[in-house]
C-alpha cells in the first residue's frame, strides 16, 4: 500500500468502515511510515477532542510563538506599541483546540488533494467510456436505491471480490468505480487491481461521478 492510497481511504479508515482485510494493510503501512501515522493519530486525537470537549494545553513554545506571533501583527496592523486587548492574554483558553482544529483542516486538505490526485482524470474517464467501460456503484444497497447513475451497476464495497465475476468475467474489462465521498471506489479499485483486472478507475465521489458520467450520455 502506498501513502496516497491510505489517504484516499483515509475517512473510511478512521470511521472503521473498511474491509478487515484492507484494515489490517492499513497497519502494516503505518507501521513503517511515520508521515502516515502521525496523520492518522492527529486525526484521531481531534476528533476525540472535539466529542469530549475538554481542553488540552498546547507545547509551551507553540503557544508562545503564537502569542508573540499574535501581538506583533497587532502592533504592525495598528502601527502602535501599545498591547493589544487584554483578551489575547486569554488565548491560551482556547489555543488548544484551535491548535487541533487548524491542524485538522491542513490534514484533510492534504488527504483531499492526495485523493484527487489518485482519481481518474474526466477526458480520461469519457474516453474509457466510449470503450465500454462499466460504471461501478460500490456504495451500499440502500445509497444505491435512494438515487444512483443511470446504467451504473451496484457492488458494494465488501461484497467487490465475490461478485465482480459475475459482471465483468474478462479481467480486460474496463471499470469506472465510484462511491459517495471516492473512499470507498479507492479501496475497491485496489481490490480489483489485485484480483488481476487490467483497467480499473476511480471516478470518485457521487457528484464527480455524476458530472462526469452525466455529460458522456446526454
Amino acid at each position: 500500500m502506498k501513502c496516497a492510497e491510505l489517504m484516499a481511504a483515509l475517512n473510511e479508515y478512521v470511521d472503521g468502515t473498511v474491509d478487515p482485510a484492507i484494515c489490517e494493510e492499513f497497519e502494516k503501512h503505518m507501521a513503517g511510515c511515520n508521515p502516515c501515522q502521525v496523520v492518522v493519530d492527529n486525526i484521531r486525537q481531534t476528533i476525540t477532542l472535539y466529542k469530549e470537549g475538554k481542553p488540552v494545553t498546547l507545547p509551551a513554545p507553540f503557544r508562545q510563538k503564537l502569542h508573540t506571533a499574535l501581538r506583533q501583527r497587532w502592533k504592525e496592523t495598528h502601527h502602535s506599541n501599545l498591547e493589544p486587548h487584554p483578551g489575547l492574554n486569554h488565548l491560551h483558553s482556547m489555543s488548544s483546540k484551535l491548535f487541533w482544529l487548524v491542524l485538522a483542516v491542513v490534514l484533510v486538505a492534504a488527504f483531499l488533494l492526495l485523493k484527487r490526485l489518485t482519481q481518474v482524470s474526466p477526458t480520461d474517464a469519457r474516453e474509457w467510456l466510449d470503450k465500454g467501460a462499466l460504471v461501478i456503484d460500490v456504495r451500499s444497497e440502500g445509497e444505491f436505491a435512494q438515487r444512483h447513475l443511470p446504467g451504473a451497476i451496484n457492488i458494494p464495497l465488501d461484497r467487490l471480490r465475490d461478485d465482480i465475476a459475475r459482471y465483468a468475467p474478462d479481467k480486460a474489462q474496463p471499470l469506472l468505480l465510484h462511491c459517495l465521498s471516492g473512499g470507498r471506489s479507492a479501496l475497491g479499485k485496489k481490490t480489483l487491481d489485485k484480483l488481476g483486472y487490467q483497467h480499473v478507475f476511480n471516478l470518485g465521489s457521487y457528484g464527480r461521478a455524476e458530472q462526469i458520467v452525466g455529460q458522456k450520455r446526454r
